[in-house]
């Protein structure tokens, strides 16, 4: 059996040769995990719900004939498309997951939990077997802290339908994209609880000559703001790293006004806004020895892509280790011709 053929894959076993199994997001995150160890990044446990296992669910609930023929006159705009999408969107959530897809994604699961715990975040990405040429920015759904195999299987579920929100017919529309064609994989990984520490982006941007690399990193506490980069309200670092790229020097820090996190509410289950602490509000979000190892891993990113990349990092608040839970290329800085682009937007678990 193939990896395509495959319904779960773990993020140790994926690549960027996997990518239309399981996605660029994921296949971004995998060649991380696996191609970057010397450079001592972590990347959170988890597994891809793969093209493989949508095609299954689209395929066992007749679905392609329902897509088909729910959005056959967008072409010559005799059709609304948020009635379409609310058509398309309710007969996804309606479907049954299918028994085998069922029992592996809860094998997995269980898994994951005894190695990891019992959160999980469960986000959206696009696979195709062909190289796409456009981004599918902020489309597709991301759920945080998914706890349990029913949550889990739901969410599944609502990222499937969220191939057809309105917004996002229009966009393969507008790009001649065949709907029907399209697959969507969906990772799922331990949640990093940095809403009880902090989060943020970072970037290394190669200096002229080759006499090393300039770094940004940005840092707040709590969950770092979605779709948004670079919250006007945390801290800045820029370092220095030399070509070695086995230490750096922090060249200046800004501190951001920090009056403000977002923090998971588990009585709403949502994410919400609070102030931070006396103690937050006086203290930078990072120390020292945490900007630099940062530094260090978006240097090794950059160079292993070919490109300048943006991490999204996490601090998990139990343990207080460090972990990359997202890249993407830089609009502007294209990665070579083999390397994917990678979007997503996050989303509450009840929304």
């Amino acid at each position: 059996m193939t990896q395509a053929d495959e319904y779960i894959l773990d993020y140790g076993a994926i690549g960027l040769a996997d990518r239309a199994c399981v996605g660029d997001k994921n296949a971004l995150l995998g060649e991380a995990r696996t191609q970057l160890g010397a450079a001592d990044i972590a990347v959170p446990a988890g597994f891809v719900v793969t093209a493989g296992a949508y095609r299954r669910f689209v395929h066992s609930n007749h679905l392609t004939a329902v897509i088909e023929h729910t959005l056959a006159n967008l072409d010559i705009g005799r059709i609304d498309v948020a009635e379409a999408g609310r058509t398309l969107r309710s007969a996804f959530l309606r479907a049954a997951m299918p028994e085998e897809l069922v029992r592996r994604i809860r094998v997995a699961y269980r898994e994951l939990v005894d190695r990891d715990g019992a959160a999980v975040v469960v986000r959206s990405s696009v696979a195709s077997a062909e190289d796409l040429p456009v981004r599918f920015d902020g489309q597709h759904d991301a759920y945080l802290t998914v706890i349990g195999e029913t949550e889990l299987l739901d969410a599944c579920r609502r990222c499937y339908a969220s191939l057809f929100t309105d917004r996002a017919i229009r966009f393969r529309h507008s790009h001649g994209l065949d709907h029907a064609q399209i697959a969507l994989a969906i990772g799922v990984q331990k949640m990093v609880r940095s809403d009880l520490a902090c989060a943020g982006f970072a970037r290394a941007v190669p200096a002229d000559k080759g006499v090393g690399d300039q770094v940004s990193i940005q840092a707040c506490w709590g969950f770092a703001a979605p779709g948004g980069r670079h919250a006007p309200d945390g801290d800045e670092y820029q370092v220095y790293c030399p070509d070695s790229a086995t230490g750096g020097r922090i060249q200046s820090v800004r501190l951001g006004a920090r009056m403000m996190k977002r923090v998971y509410c588990t009585v709403d289950a949502c994410v919400q806004e609070v102030p931070v602490t006396r103690a937050e509000a006086e203290r930078p979000v990072l120390q020292d020895k945490e900007v630099l190892r940062l530094a260090a891993w978006a240097v090794a990113v950059e160079r292993h892509f070919g490109s300048t990349m943006e991490l999204e990092w996490a601090k998990d608040g139990h343990s207080g280790a460090l972990y990359l839970i997202q890249l993407q290329p830089v609009r502007g800085h294209r990665p070579s011709v083999d390397q994917p682009d990678v979007v997503e937007r996050t989303v509450n678990f009840d929304g």
